[in-house]
């Protein structure tokens, strides 16, 4: 069975991780949702150099969640469970994903 490691509130370097150990064949993460009420990415640079900026944001008690798997094949696949969408391309290919919403 591969190993998994679960690192709650730590930032990793993916690659370095799985880099670091051959045991390592599995990382998980999640992140808590956040909601934008107010000027979106008007504290992202080129903008707010201009003009300032100023977010009002919170975060609720949702999370994101991912999983990245070591694969043998150099193929890497993007599941949206959400969406019942998944997108799978060879390491050096340019992989083209374009967000559909359902209505």
């Amino acid at each position: 069975m591969p190993e998994v490691l679960d690192a709650p509130q730590r930032a990793l370097n993916v690659r370095a991780l799985l880099n670091h150990s051959a045991r390592v064949t599995k990382v998980r993460a999640r992140a808590p949702l956040r909601l934008g009420f107010a000027g979106g990415g008007t504290d992202v640079s080129p903008y707010s150099d201009t003009f300032g900026g100023c977010v009002l944001n919170a975060t609720i008690g949702m999370f994101a969640h991912c999983s990245i798997e070591v694969r043998s094949d150099q193929m890497v696949k993007f599941v949206a469970l959400d969406y019942e969408e998944e997108v799978e391309a060879h390491t050096d290919a340019d992989i083209a994903v374009r967000a559909t919403c359902a209505s």
